[in-house]
């Protein structure tokens, strides 16, 4: 199985198992799967015409003087007798009475030829366009969140401190969800990247603090004063490998997590819901002997359903240092749906179960 099949038609990364490795997106879909803008013509031909009610009405009405002339002229303007078909029925005429000159057959034919001739050029142009115009939105909209991120302060509304005399605590985690005071201790943190490339993200819902950070190969390798309160939820995507050490860790405040009720091993492949297909509950989820990408539908949503995916691979190499080996404390409630396609996961129950509502352990608030 080839790993490397082209390159994404988004951002132009490198397409793994038709999986871009760079954004996440997948093009294996249709390109209908990413429409961003459509309209009512989107499915017609390029030479369609519109024709407004109003000039169709007055094509009607012309149409219906014309009939009603030629009528009086040849004194049929009475009713005809019932099923008896008119002698000019599914004919124009002028109001003159004169039929119109025959349709000139082969001029036509030499037009649509010429037209059906040009059409992919024309297609390919349009479609062409429409893709260079999605990617200048997409690089503006990514330049503007940078510009977003480079001034925003995440604890700008937060009130409270962080005692400055605490304990010392270092941790080494991959991808996953831990949450602060169970997890890991309240405390003023430096997050180091060790290895592969991912994301941070300190989701606070009491203090209002949502904080992301980025750690790519042109990214520093390093953040610190990184504020997390007790009862934060730490995400953490990717296939970074982060060392996070603190001075101060309120280590006499933390909470004893509670054992996870669950202890069934699972091996799921395809389309899967939690409480009808397996157990509702927290995993530690990974891809033992393949890779793929594994989207989590999570309910509630309604039409706009909250989604997440991961980028698993059962080995990290630096060809492809942005997938995950293994997801800790994946919490998937009832009516949760996961999707595998085309591969196997792992699911490992984990050590804790998750006892924050699942809104605020994946910050849907």
């Amino acid at each position: 199985m080839s790993k490397n099949i082209g390159t994404c038609f988004l951002c132009g990364g490198r397409v793994r198992n038709g999986i871009c490795t760079e954004c996440g997106m997948d093009n294996r879909k249709s390109d209908d799967s990413y429409r961003l803008n459509s309209g009512e013509c989107d499915r017609e031909p390029l030479t369609h015409v519109h024709v407004h009610e109003k000039e169709e009405s007055e094509k009607k009405e012309k149409v219906k003087k014309a009939a009603d002339s030629e009528r009086k002229k040849t004194g049929n303007s009475t009713a005809r007798s019932a099923g008896e078909r008119p002698k000019n029925y599914g004919k124009y005429y002028h109001s003159s009475g004169k039929k119109p000159a025959a349709k000139k057959t082969g001029l036509w034919a030499v037009i649509i030829i010429a037209v059906i001739g040009i059409l992919p050029n024309i297609g390919k142009s349009v479609y062409d366009a429409y893709q260079e115009k999605r990617a200048e939105e997409t690089l503006s909209s990514i330049e503007n969140l940078q510009d977003f991120q480079d001034s925003y302060d995440p604890y700008q509304y937060v009130d409270e401190s962080i005692p400055e005399e605490g304990e010392y605590f270092q941790a080494e985690l991959s991808a996953g969800y831990y949450q602060i005071g169970i997890d890991l201790p309240e405390g003023i943190y430096k997050c180091t990247r060790k290895d592969g490339t991912g994301y941070i993200n300190i989701v606070d819902s009491e203090h209002n603090v949502y904080q992301y950070e980025s750690f790519q190969e042109n990214d520093p390798e390093e953040i610190t004063d990184l504020k997390m309160f007790q009862g934060a939820v730490l995400q953490i995507s990717g296939g970074a490998v982060f060392t996070l050490e603190t001075e101060n860790g309120q280590t006499s405040s933390m909470e004893e997590a509670e054992p996870n009720p669950l202890t069934d091993e699972l091996t799921l492949e395809g389309y899967n819901a939690a409480g009808t297909d397996f157990p509702p509950g927290t995993y530690d989820v990974s891809a033992p002997d393949d890779f793929g990408l594994l989207e989590i539908e999570l309910p509630g949503g309604g039409e706009s359903p909250y989604t997440i995916s991961f980028l698993l691979d059962s080995q990290r190499t630096e060809e492809y240092p942005g997938y995950s080996q293994e997801v800790r404390h994946l919490y998937l409630p009832e009516g949760t749906k996961v999707s595998a396609e085309g591969f196997e996961i792992k699911m490992v129950p984990s050590e804790r179960r998750t006892s924050l509502d699942y809104k605020v352990y994946y910050g849907l608030w």
